[in-house]
């Protein structure tokens, strides 16, 4: 791709967050998060097809978007901690939990455009909110919800939006908060792998 002014790379660094220069386009980066998420179908040629993945023009500065999928049953399992009954209308059943309050930062999507994704100066929010980490709910928290249906299922906890028929909807309308939940509780980097976490990583380099 080379690595010049006019090069692939230098095109996912054509944006205004901070004071750098050096920092990824916010379009991009919120495809990849949310790529990185538990239970989001990881994209590939296998998952997604070309009606999938939105390519702007320089009106929006090379904007990326992609209508990400996935299994609501297994992201619900980690938070709120419920079992799904009926996803439309949503009926199910909450898992006793323990659970703790965690901050985190919003994202902030740039509402300078009439797109659900923003454009590439989308960026992290200063303000900082807090909540019990297993109960953050996809329907109800402060997670981006699109306006195309307002059916549950269709509330998935990350950037998208997708009307009754199954048609993905680049439009943006009226929509969940903004800034808004983005990642959390979907990334969890502790107790997925027995001994092979980040902090038994940490453990054994600096403390053993």
């Amino acid at each position: 791709m080379g690595v010049g002014q006019n090069s692939g790379v230098a095109a996912l660094f054509k944006n205004q967050r901070g004071d750098s220069k050096k920092r990824i386009d916010g379009d991009y980066a919120q495809s990849i998060q949310i790529n990185s998420q538990f239970g989001v179908f990881e994209f590939s040629p296998d998952q997604y097809n070309n009606s999938d993945i939105y390519f702007g023009g320089n009106a929006d500065g090379g904007l990326l978007g992609i209508f990400f999928d996935g299994d609501n049953q297994n992201r619900d399992l980690i938070s709120p901690r419920r079992l799904i009954f009926s996803e439309s209308p949503l009926v199910g059943q909450q898992i006793p939990i323990f659970t703790q309050k965690v901050p985190y930062y919003k994202w902030y999507i740039e509402p300078n455009t009439s797109l659900i994704f923003g454009n590439q100066n989308n960026d992290w929010s200063m303000s900082i909110g807090s909540h019990p980490y297993q109960l953050l709910d996809r329907i109800s928290s402060d997670f981006f919800r699109g306006n195309a249906n307002s059916a549950e299922e269709s509330y998935r906890g990350f950037i998208t939006n997708v009307n009754p028929s199954g048609t993905n909807i680049s439009l943006l309308g009226s929509s969940g908060p903004n800034p808004t939940i983005i990642g959390g509780p979907w990334y969890f980097y502790f107790g997925l792998k027995n001994a092979a976490t980040a902090i038994d990583k940490f453990y054994l380099k600096y403390v053993e």
